[in-house]
């Protein structure tokens, strides 16, 4: 009731990020618990890391963090594109060294031979998606410059292009359902073409009972050895989260 008649219509528009900053206010009593548990010497656990450290990013600061890492490689291996004259926080590059300079050249050589598909784009503590959702933005400038309908660049760039990781699941539903949103934004029929985009919550391995692994690998022997190989590696993980480094499988 207070969402409808206390927030302005306005602030919802195009403004996903609302979403995020709702969280973090549902969060302020167990992240003010988590640090006066601190002066009682009772230390952060797993269960407590996600109040303890989420912060929103802010408007500014996520399209500066963008514009100037996936705009910046697009733009300097696609300079015609000219996508950075609509960026207010995308930084020109300063004069070098001729030396530099050359480097500089062969490295946007190679950047002028991707593809919009060939980029991959992840946040690795995606919190509400509030990063995720501008990289979405701008990777459909980056689709549509290059002749893409808005259709087909939202399939491909969920598909191909954005990767998002967290060890807070509600924030990790909260950054899905921005994503859905901002696909939907783009696609009004987005929702019939079953797409799943690339956004987890980490599981860890705890509390699965060796009974019923034995059950799924039966006498499989590669099986059970990566099977027991993803739980060791899994052990924990709400804590370590995306430092965590798996093998292929």
């Amino acid at each position: 009731d207070r969402m409808i008649n206390d927030i302005p219509e306005d602030d919802w528009k195009d403004q996903i990020q609302i979403i995020g900053w709702l969280y973090q206010y549902y969060n302020i009593e167990p992240k003010d618990k988590v640090f006066a548990d601190l002066k009682k010497n009772i230390k952060i656990t797993k269960e407590t890391i996600p109040a303890a450290t989420q912060l929103f990013t802010p408007d500014w600061i996520v399209r500066y963090m963008v514009e100037n890492s996936l705009g910046r490689l697009w733009v300097q291996g696609h300079q015609s594109s000219k996508l950075e004259t609509n960026w207010k926080y995308y930084l020109t590059e300063a004069k070098q060294e001729p030396e530099v300079q050359a480097e500089l050249d062969k490295i946007n050589k190679e950047y002028s031979e991707l593809r919009p598909e060939d980029i991959k784009c992840i946040d690795p503590c995606m919190g509400s998606g509030h990063i995720l959702v501008y990289l979405f933005d701008v990777l459909m400038q980056i689709y549509t410059s290059n002749g893409y309908n808005a259709r087909d660049a939202v399939k491909l760039i969920l598909e191909n292009n954005l990767y998002g990781l967290d060890i807070d699941d509600r924030a990790s539903q909260l950054a899905y359902f921005s994503v859905m949103m901002k696909a939907r934004q783009y696609d009004p029929r987005f929702f019939t073409r079953t797409i799943q985009p690339h956004i987890y919550a980490i599981q860890e391995s705890n509390d699965l009972d060796p009974n019923m692994i034995q059950y799924f690998v039966g006498k499989d022997q590669k099986l059970k050895e990566v099977t027991e190989y993803i739980i060791s590696t899994m052990h924990d993980a709400k804590e370590y989260g995306s430092i965590l480094k798996i093998r292929p499988i």
